[in-house]
This record gives C-alpha cells, structure tokens and sequence, in this order.
C-alpha cells in the first residue's frame, strides 16, 4: 500500500494499476501498518511528516476498511494453522470473507496460503 505513496521498488507502476483496477478492501489495521511503513522514509528525511498524515488520510478515505475485530479470531486460527504473523492473516481472512483475490507482494505469505483452497492469490509482480 505504501507503494502508491513512495515508489522505491519495481513494485510501484504494478501497485497504481491495481489500485486503479480494484475497490481496496483492507483491515482497519492497514492505516497502522500505513503509518509504522511512512516513518520509516519519514525517518530518512524522504518525505515530511505532513507528507505522511496525508497519505494515511488518503488511505483512510480510499479504502473499504474493515475492523480488525470482525477478523481477529480468524486471523488467529488462519496463522496459527499457516505458522505466520496475525497481522498478515488478517487480509487473507477478509478476501476469503469477500471472495475477492488477495493481492499481495509477499511472496512467502503468497506461498503458504497456496495450501488453501478457499482463499485465491494473487501475488504482486514487478514492472
């Protein structure tokens, strides 16, 4: 997501064509993680913090979000069975929830969700 903002990878041309493609779904927590990610560069001096409010407001309003606790048992039961982080879990539960591709530049969480059958992938592939 933070690929719409920053573009510092061969993810970044890739990341703006499926945002134009797809209504964003996500989990509330995608404006944390949105946050904790733009530091980073605000950190380095790339962007200013004013820079990073924005693009987290940007998200805020741009995206269909979910809370977190409509999933959170899901997620939980998901990463327990995946051995992977709940955080990641949660936006494979919500496809599956909205029978919708999870899109995902993570090539690893990609891989051990390939398992699951109920939950369709699509991995992020660079310009």
């Amino acid at each position: 997501m933070v690929r719409w903002y920053v573009f510092d990878d061969v993810f970044g041309e890739t990341a703006l064509q499926v945002r134009d493609d797809h209504t964003p779904h996500a989990p509330e927590f995608l404006l944390v993680e949105t946050a904790n990610a733009l530091n980073q560069y605000v950190r380095r001096k790339l962007v200013s913090v004013d820079e990073s409010c924005r693009a987290v407001a940007l998200t805020d309003r741009g995206f269909v979000l979910t809370p977190d606790r409509d999933l959170l048992e899901d997620a939980q039961r998901l990463a327990a069975e995946i051995e992977h982080g709940v955080y990641d879990c949660l936006y494979a539960v919500l496809a599956r929830r909205l029978e919708i591709p999870l899109i995902t530049a993570d090539f690893k969480f990609a891989d051990k969700l390939s398992v699951r059958s109920d939950i369709m992938i699509r991995p992020l592939q660079g310009a």
